[in-house]
């Protein structure tokens, strides 16, 4: 194959948009084909911007700022008649003549309105994310990246990374008078909020007697210094201050490798949501009595070069969306905690009214849910409103469930599926 992955969606959000994308080796030069119904318009796209608009209603991506991805964002033209199903096109070339086609028939979702993505948030806790906010699709065949909005979206986040990069820049400078410095790569760890820089480091001279040397570029709430490869902990080589942290030398050997490892506060942490665009369909029951719901969740990068700008790995750890999803059914006869009744999920995707009747209040409600591929269970809630007590019954309003993911340039997009 000349892609290593390309995923489409099975249905339109309530809202009509999609989202898909393609992975390919970034060592290899491909072009990609889009090709649409009139029914259905790219309002995005992510690592590219196409290079003609055919004839025919195809669009043809050849110039990608980080090689090895395309994300996409499509819409319903709601001028146009909507069919009961469209099909996207797909067509992979090289430079040496290779090609492969791809073909995917979509639905609509049968779930009328009821679904709609709200306001976007980096997850704060445990159990807190969003969903990025879903835009007006006004009537045209393609807008580009290059609009007022999406410039001003790319500064603020590119100023938020500058900053994240200076900073990494400026804590390996610190370093390079005692150590050389091998390798460096950066994860931003979501729920905390917090970064976390690695840096591969060995001593460039010996000290049999005590030398430590203070570092004050950064406050870290954790400092790790491992022995490599065995990944040994040195804990007595390092020790804390009020403003920075300090490497005792003489506990560490000259030639020797080591990992050193800082977490520290992550103050743009709130420009992610504007990084990742996230995408949240509802897959259509198979039998007209299945009282199932399947979700379609997707998260993409829509900015890739910026992650990019520090010339080392930059990765996303536990990246979270919340999926709300709208019950209405049968009372049921149980009580629920003041805990499994308190709103601290916030955001996300609405789905379509099912009737609950198979499921209860009960703190294993995991075992409700099954989430699969490129995302995990993270957490779940019940909720209900004020109308939803009477004579002694519950009856839900909705339930909240959380579901994470990792990102990276090697990994800029993910999907999955979660089914209730």
């Amino acid at each position: 194959m000349l892609i290593r992955k390309l995923f489409v969606p099975n249905a339109f959000s309530p809202e009509g948009t999609l989202s898909a994308y393609l992975l390919w080796p970034s060592d290899r030069e491909i072009t990609v084909r889009v090709t649409i119904p009139d029914s259905v318009r790219i309002v995005n796209t992510f690592n590219s911007v196409p290079n003609s608009n055919s004839d025919d209603g195809s669009l043809l991506f050849s110039r990608f700022t980080i090689e090895g991805y395309l994300g996409l964002i499509f819409a319903r033209h709601f001028e146009n008649e909507i069919p009961g199903s469209v099909t996207l096109g797909f067509e992979i070339k090289t430079g040496i003549g290779l090609s492969e086609v791809y073909e995917k028939t979509i639905t609509r979702s049968s779930v009328g309105n009821d679904m709609s993505l709200q306001d976007p948030g980096i997850c704060r806790s445990r159990d807190t994310g969003g969903f990025a906010e879903v835009h007006d699709v006004p009537p045209a065949s393609y807008i580009t990246l290059q609009g007022q909005g999406e410039q001003e979206e790319r500064s603020a986040i590119s100023a938020a990374f500058e900053q994240v990069f200076r900073k990494t820049n400026q804590i390996s400078a610190d370093l390079n008078e005692e150590f050389r410095i091998d390798g460096r790569a950066l994860t931003i760890l979501c729920p905390e909020r917090k970064l976390k820089y690695d840096q591969i480091i060995s001593p460039k001279n010996a000290w049999p007697l005590p030398k430590t040397v203070k570092f004050t570029s950064v406050v870290p709430s954790r400092v790790v210094v491992m022995r490599i490869p065995e990944l040994i902990p040195v804990p007595e080589s390092v020790v804390y201050t009020d403003d920075g942290y300090k490497l005792k030398l003489n506990f560490l050997t000259a030639g020797e490798r080591y990992l050193l490892s800082l977490e520290y506060d992550f103050e743009g942490c709130p420009c992610l949501s504007r990084l990742i665009e996230n995408v949240c369909s509802i897959t259509p029951p198979k039998e007209e009595n299945d009282r199932s719901i399947t979700c379609e969740v997707s998260a993409l990068i829509k900015y890739p070069d910026i992650l990019s700008m520090g010339g080392y790995a930059v990765a996303l750890r536990d990246y979270e969306i919340v999926i709300d999803i709208p019950l209405q059914g049968k009372s049921i006869d149980q009580t629920v905690s003041d805990e499994q009744n308190s709103s601290s999920l916030h955001g996300g995707s609405h789905a379509h009214s099912k009737d609950i009747s198979p499921f209860r209040f009960t703190p294993d409600l995991q075992k409700y849910i099954e989430v699969q591929k490129d995302f995990s269970f993270q957490s779940a809630q019940w909720f209900c409103d004020g109308a939803a007590y009477s004579a002694g019954t519950i009856r839900p309003s909705n339930v909240k469930i959380a579901v994470r993911t990792d990102l990276s340039l090697a990994k800029p997009a993910a999907d999955g599926t979660v089914s209730l």
